[in-house]
């Protein structure tokens, strides 16, 4: 896995990946456990490297070739025991002062080299005699009272070792132990937490962090703390990751190589379950070719089956035994050895299925009792017959509590969460009652509050929820289709009436009319069928269309005045129930009309110039061809006005430009 970078704060990042042999590393684990830091402990892998390390990709011969390339030359590698003589000198300084390694890391620092990098014999040779010359910086620590509030405040609240991390990565060269760093780092750190200066982390929650050690165990650890390395350094960042940021945490496991890992991991792991499952049903199989025609022959012998395995100190379930211990019994079974048992007789038996009949409750009582004393065996004629006496007396006697069954509502709802694909679930909930197919699968047979308990379940909650969402809208979406088909059937009855007479749309507007209702809008069914009866029966008004000679003159007076249209569409608004077709309306309100027009009654708009009717069409061509017809639809009625704005007045295209924003 591609690493974005191996560094402490303050130091640039280089790409790099912890070696896989590293004494530094062992002498710092060594350090941590003889420290008496115990608070960030348990979040850290180890106390961040104070000494050098090796940052490689994988071996020191990579590494070798790195230097080689620098112009180092494979003279300038140190080998792995000249770092393990280096780090026995330093090991026993950090052992005895937790400050040593702040200083180290920062004598590193003012070398120009990062903390996280090999440290050759000289350099190291160097910070020890300055060390014993007692020439370094001197560094006031933490009092006990700060450490204290620091460890309390990393018990207390979660996020803060996140945060601290961040503050020692920035300010104390990754130095995270709080006994080795200045004492103003510290305390400045818990002024700012204590102020709420620092800012809020949404942690992983327990499902991510499960996630990535999920990851780490299907082999990704080496991932996971290189990806811990790129944000602080080596050894800095927690390796568990309930410490870290929720977006963190998420960004790491949606890269492709973990995702395949996990997805690897998950196939591996469903394989093997079923190769279990598969291997159980075998060994369940091989049992059940051998008892079931014993327990088919002879009723008692499940119970006495059930008895013996439990002498045996086994669980009374045939799938977990083993095949010495089935021929056993099958031996003792035909030998007659077992226990006998007296069963209820008929009169018994009848009063019981009379009961069971009788009072619902006393089913579910019974399987209790019968999960109890019988093994769940729930068959009255295959355990003794005393426990059904008992049960019987008990329950006549009324000393079983009172079982308030659930109600036929509750029953519905958990029918309707098995039919959608919850039916697993319900049978996984009622076998964990009394054991395996024990408790009845019908819901009604149940107590009304562990029914209630079971679908108050958020995930029970979630799936119901969907289905009705799903049911909601397969209604809704079938009785739409219903009434598009309804509509479409008695539109396409409609059309082909007005389409063979032209005058059957002025009859419907008119009826409308009569019955109060809005010519404009859209008839419904039950109107559109009394209208096609009517008419069919010839119940309607008869129209007197004009003739040829007054639709010819109508045409020419179109054609010949531009302001015509607007002039007729007015008055087919007005009197025709905006129908503008003059042969499908009375002939009067087309000859008053061209009468009223000849005498100049009208009062004469300016029409549109080219230019105005070209910016409405430029409008249209624009995306407002909507906001047009919109427009026109306002004057006298849908599709009454012309769409031709070139046969509107001046004044009204100019309003509606003036209206439409810039």
């Amino acid at each position: 896995m591609r690493v974005t970078g191996c560094s402490s704060a303050g130091a640039r990042r280089a790409p790099c990946r912890r070696a896989r042999n590293q004494p530094l590393a062992a002498v710092l684990a060594a350090v941590t456990l003889a420290s008496s830091w115990h608070q960030l402990q348990p979040a850290f892998g180890a106390i961040p490297s104070a000494l050098p390390r090796v940052c490689a990709r994988t071996t020191l011969a990579r590494y070798s070739v790195a230097r080689a390339a620098e112009g180092d030359g494979a003279a300038g590698v140190i080998s792995y025991k000249e770092l393990a003589r280096i780090s026995q000198q330093l090991a026993p300084l950090l052992k005895a002062d937790p400050v040593v390694g702040y200083q180290w890391r920062r004598f590193q620092h003012q070398k120009g080299l990062q903390p996280s990098t090999r440290a050759d014999e000289a350099t190291v040779q160097e910070f020890l005699a300055l060390h014993s010359a007692g020439a370094l910086d001197q560094i006031e620590v933490a009092s006990a009272e700060v450490l204290a509030d620091f460890d309390q405040v990393q018990k207390e609240h979660p996020a803060a070792t996140w945060l601290w991390v961040s503050v020692a990565a920035r300010e104390a060269f990754g130095t995270v132990n709080p006994k080795g760093c200045p004492a103003k780092i510290v305390q400045d750190f818990l002024e700012a937490f204590h102020a709420g200066s620092l800012e809020e982390l949404e942690l992983a929650s327990d499902g991510l962090a499960a996630e990535v050690k999920s990851f780490q165990k299907a082999g990704g650890k080496e991932e996971w703390q290189a990806f811990g390395q790129s944000q602080f350094g080596y050894g800095v960042a927690p390796l568990d990751p309930k410490f870290w940021p929720a977006d963190l945490v998420r960004g790491f496991l949606e890269t492709t190589e973990v995702k395949q890992i996990l997805e690897t991991a998950k196939v591996k792991q469903t394989t093997t379950v079923k190769k279990k499952t598969a291997k159980v049903k075998q060994e369940k199989a091989k049992v059940d070719s051998k008892l079931t025609p014993v327990f088919k022959a002879d009723p008692v012998a499940f119970y006495q089956w059930s008895k013996f395995l439990l002498q045996k100190g086994l669980e009374p379930s045939a799938a977990r035994a083993k095949e010495e211990i089935v021929q056993e019994f099958l031996a003792m079974h035909s030998a007659g050895t077992l226990d006998p048992i007296e069963v209820a007789s008929a009169e018994v038996s009848a009063d019981f299925d009379k009961a069971q009949k009788e009072h619902p409750a006393a089913r579910w009582l019974w399987v209790s009792v019968a999960a109890r004393e019988a093994f769940g065996i729930l068959n009255p004629k295959g355990i003794p017959a005393q426990i059904v006496q008992d049960f019987l007396e008990s329950y006549r006697a009324g000393s079983f509590e009172q079982v308030e069954l659930a109600s036929d509502e509750l029953a519905a709802e958990v029918s309707s969460f098995q039919k959608a694909g919850g039916k697993a679930k319900w049978q996984a909930f009622a076998n964990s009652q009394f054991g395996y197919m024990v408790a009845p699968l019908d819901p009604k047979s149940w107590p009304a509050d562990l029914v209630r308990g079971f679908l108050e379940t958020a995930e029970v909650k979630q799936i119901l929820e969907t289905a009705k969402v799903e049911q909601t809208t397969s209604v809704e979406k079938k009785k739409t289709t219903r009434v598009k088909q309804e509509k479409a059937e008695f539109e396409t009855q409609l059309i082909s009436v007005l389409k063979a007479d032209p005058v059957a749309f002025y009859q419907l507007r008119a009826f409308q009319h009569q019955k109060g209702l809005q010519t404009a809008g859209k008839a419904d069914e039950e109107l559109v069928q009394e209208f096609l009866a009517t008419r069919s029966a010839g119940a309607l008004d008869p129209i007197e269309v004009a003739s040829a000679e007054v639709l010819a003159d109508f045409d020419k007076v179109q054609k010949e005045h531009p302001a015509a249209t607007w002039l007729w569409s007015s008055v087919g608004a007005r009197g025709a129930f905006g129908i503008v077709n003059p042969k499908g309306i009375p002939a009067k309100i087309v000859q008053d009309f061209l009468e009223s027009y000849r005498a100049g009654s009208f009062e004469q708009p300016e029409m549109a110039s080219d230019e105005l009717a070209a910016e409405v069409n430029s409008f249209q061509r624009a995306g407002g061809k909507a906001k047009w017809q919109a427009f026109a639809n306002s004057q006298f009625g849908p599709k009454a006005a012309p769409s031709d704005p070139k046969f509107w007045p001046a004044d009204l295209l100019r309003r509606f430009l003036a209206e439409q924003p810039a």
